[in-house]
């Protein structure tokens, strides 16, 4: 009980301090009120506490049984570790080096072994739940949870961004009549070698056989994440495997037409057979670009020089997207140039949008529910994010800024971990979208090819070190 391990001190008349360990706990006569930490006890009036044992020895008294059947429980420590404590991994990809799921696997090692050294064993569950905003590895992130709930994995041999080279492996998710499409898995930059890569004969095509497919299936509720092609052909290659047919000086042979610069001889297009395949579809494209398809922000001069475009190409690549605008603009009697979107994946989003009516979204907010990801966030004390490089283009709503922005609603704090940070985005913007901080895993000054080979290690312990902060932080609160 409470009072066998108590020291009663009277203090002064009226009033009785008892100690234990380090913790008072008050008792006045005048308020009648009990002080314990964290919890108020309220006594009855000229309640008998307690005789001296020797009046001139005022450290010994006879405690009152009555008095201390009101104290059934110890009181509870001032300062308790927590019982339980979840911390939520939600890492995009670092490109080049390290998948989303790799990536939040480093992290969950960095956050447990720090667990282990400063929180009692099984208080800390680490749980990593890879991200992607449409962009590459958005089957993979989504397969696990989605494969559970009746989605099937569906694969097929298509053409890559090189139509010369071997096909590739494409999948997609299924269930009755939703398709999740990956235009990546067919058009993703890393899928060419650097030597091969040619921008301005990339091709769209396998994303094309890629929706034929899912239509072939009888799918009419069509889900498709943009972002990571090597095309910048205004949907060219797409819309021709699925039987778009385009008048002018290119002809319109069984052979699909791959130089992005036929946009500049086409007279007009004839899309009769694709009207008849959509209907009563839903296209949704899933993207975390708002870039327009032209100008200085769009889909060329933002993207192209990622893609190997120099700038001779830029210019002839602009001129034939702007070319295929004003066609596709007269043919479908509206202009949607400067749609937040149509710039995405080398104006894949302008020809999703004109060809098919979709309506873009936030790729990180549809994948964060598809995922159930404010579920998983409820009983979170922490979430840790992050992405390759954190820029500018991260606040135009990415994957941590979607993150960030759900877990600030829900009052959990968000930190994230990055390969590099660009020094022109203002920390006081990040906070305004939830991200509480920002680190780079770099331990220094180090050139990017190491950085990307060391990249578990260098992921490992900054997740090491930012959760012993945290968790020191709050021992100190």
């Amino acid at each position: 009980m409470f009072y066998k391990r108590i020291l009663a001190v009277p203090q002064e008349p009226g009033k009785i301090i008892f100690s234990k360990r380090r913790e008072n706990t008050y008792v006045s006569l005048e308020t009648d009120r009990t002080y314990l930490p964290k919890k108020q006890y309220t006594i009855p009036k000229r309640v008998v506490i307690g005789k001296l044992v020797d009046p001139e020895d005022r450290t010994k008294m006879y405690p009152n049984e009555k008095f201390f059947e009101l104290f059934k429980q110890d009181p509870p420590e001032e300062h308790p570790e927590p019982k339980f404590m979840k911390v939520l991994v939600a890492m995009d990809s670092f490109k080049g080096s390290l998948s989303a799921y790799d990536a939040g696997n480093c992290v969950k090692v960095g956050v447990e072994q720090a667990g282990a050294a400063l929180l009692p064993e099984s208080t800390l569950t680490c749980v990593n739940l890879p991200l992607a905003d449409g962009g590459e590895g958005l089957i993979d992130c989504l397969s696990a949870k989605l494969c559970a709930q009746g989605f099937e994995r569906v694969t097929l041999d298509v053409h890559c961004a090189n139509l010369s080279a071997p096909k590739v492996r494409a999948t997609m998710l299924v269930r009755g009549n939703e398709c999740i499409i990956e235009s990546a898995q067919a058009l993703g930059l890393p899928l060419i070698p650097v030597a091969e890569r040619n921008i301005m004969q990339a091709s769209s095509y396998g994303l094309g056989q890629m929706i034929a497919k899912a239509l072939d299936l009888g799918c009419t509720d069509l889900k498709i994440g943009l972002g990571g092609s090597a095309t910048n052909d205004l949907g060219l290659g797409m819309v021709q495997a699925l039987g778009v047919k385009f008048a002018g000086a290119s002809g319109t042979g069984g052979t699909p037409v791959t130089s992005v610069e036929s946009w500049r001889e086409f007279t007009g297009l004839y899309d009769n057979a694709l009207k008849t395949r959509l209907a009563g579809c839903t296209v949704t494209l899933l993207s975390d670009v708002t870039n327009p398809l032209l100008g200085e922000h769009g889909a060329t001069y933002v993207f192209g020089g990622q893609k190997g475009a120099d700038t001779e190409q830029k210019a002839r690549l602009e001129a034939a997207l702007s070319a295929g605008a004003a066609l596709l603009t007269e043919h479908y009697a509206t202009d949607l140039t400067c749609a937040p979107g149509a710039g995405a994946a080398g104006g894949l989003g302008a020809a999703l949008m004109y060809f098919m009516g979709a309506k873009p979204e936030s790729g990180i907010d549809v994948v964060l529910k598809l995922l159930n990801f404010d579920a998983e966030l409820k009983a979170a004390d922490l979430v840790i994010t992050g992405e390759g490089n954190l820029d500018t283009q991260t606040l135009g709503g990415k994957g941590p800024m979607g993150v960030a922005r759900r877990a600030q609603a829900q009052g959990v704090p968000t930190i994230a971990l990055c390969g590099g940070r660009d020094a022109h985005v203002d920390p006081t913007l990040l906070k305004e979208q939830g991200l509480c901080a920002c680190f780079s895993i770099a331990p220094g000054p180090i050139d990017l090819k190491t950085c990307m080979e060391q990249g578990p290690a260098l992921l490992t312990n900054a997740a090491y070190n930012v959760m012993a902060t945290y968790l020191l932080g709050r021992r100190l609160a």
